[in-house]
């Protein structure tokens, strides 16, 4: 889900709390495909993050969708290609995964240390939708045995690495959740937004306050479980008369 932008601005003197990502968008953050690009998982820097191919940048959901990377040659098989550094500016050979493919979001995006050609992205291309992939390109590895081989176990571990690095961005498109632009900001940051609608009541439209109705701001149970519950009580309370206001002059 899209912060709109009249949101945006509001937030944009908020500093998001100790220990998330900081908001940047995929043109602000120069996110282009064809970059091999280390990703973390969303709000947990001190998890373990991994090196991704971006397939595509969709700028709008400020989310990207990648494949996992590793510089294993050996750990290979037929669904994957292997790109020697020459040919990604990488300090070591690109193995990329075709089948281990997802979306996160922008913001878990963070350095990045190589990158490959239209031409190697069309080969990935041709691979990953061929129902064979050695006649598609010569840089694959040699067939997955099944569980015995000694590759099986790994692609377990890559699936699973995966699914923990995009749980956010599925989540949120599959549940309508809130972006982390706002999720990482405290109640009192959250507030500030707030406060920029007391000013202007009548300049937002319904999927911005939809947007904003949405989060702990509005949300009296959530809050209600915090330290100050009496007083999240009496401020959620103070902004029915303006909830009433903003309805009155929606379009």
């Amino acid at each position: 889900m899209t912060l709109p932008d009249r949101l945006s601005a509001a937030l944009s003197s908020c500093q998001p709390r100790t220990g998330t990502p900081e908001h940047r968008s995929a043109v602000q953050r120069g996110v282009n495909r064809g970059d091999i690009r280390r990703v973390e998982p969303c709000f947990k820097p001190n998890g373990p993050g991994r090196f991704a191919l971006v397939l595509n940048v969709d700028s709008d959901e400020e989310s990207v969708e990648i494949v996992l990377v590793h510089p294993y040659i050996e750990l290979a098989t037929e669904t994957d290609l292997i790109f020697a550094p020459d040919e990604t500016d990488a300090l070591y050979p690109v193995i990329v995964q075709t089948e281990i493919r997802s979306a996160v979001w922008t913001l878990q995006t963070c350095e990045r240390v190589g990158s490959l050609s239209e031409e190697a992205l069309d080969e990935f291309g041709r691979v990953a939708v061929s129902d064979d992939p050695f006649a598609a390109s010569s840089r694959t590895g040699p067939p997955l045995a099944g569980p015995a081989d000694y590759r099986w176990d790994f692609k377990l571990q890559e699936i699973e690495t995966l699914n923990h690095l995009a749980a956010d961005r599925i989540f949120t498109a599959l549940e309508g959740g809130l972006h982390p632009q706002w999720r990482s900001l405290s109640p009192s940051s959250q507030d500030s937004a707030v406060d920029e609608l007391v000013a202007n009541p009548s300049e937002w439209t319904m999927d911005e306050l939809e947007t904003l109705f949405k989060t702990d701001a509005f949300d009296l149970d959530a809050r209600a479980n915090s330290l100050e519950r009496d007083l999240d009580r009496d401020s959620y309370n103070s902004y029915q008369p303006l909830l009433d206001r903003v309805l009155a002059h929606a379009d």
